[in-house]
């Protein structure tokens, strides 16, 4: 993927990913490439795990438009598609 069009992933999956952060408390960080860190204060494992698939499927619910392209990165990690995640 061209760096402008990463960029354009990029700017919509944190866009998607700070809407589905709902608590003040909450928050993110882009460790690097396409991983991200959640950060949520008391919050149980049940909870985080809650909130993780619930910002799973805000990421994949839409495919991100490249101009006249689909990003990859819809409806499925790259590392799902790989069977590498199971």
């Amino acid at each position: 993927m061209a760096m402008p069009q990463g960029m354009v992933v990029l700017k919509e999956v944190v866009q998607r990913i700070q809407q589905g952060l709902q608590r003040s408390c909450d928050w993110f960080a882009r460790l690097g490439g396409d991983e991200f860190a959640v950060v949520l204060p008391q919050t149980d494992i049940a909870g985080a795990s809650i909130v993780a698939e619930k910002l799973r499927r805000a990421v994949a619910a839409t495919p991100i438009r490249l101009g006249t392209c689909e990003s990859p990165y819809n409806h499925q990690h790259r590392g799902e598609r790989a069977g590498r995640y199971r």
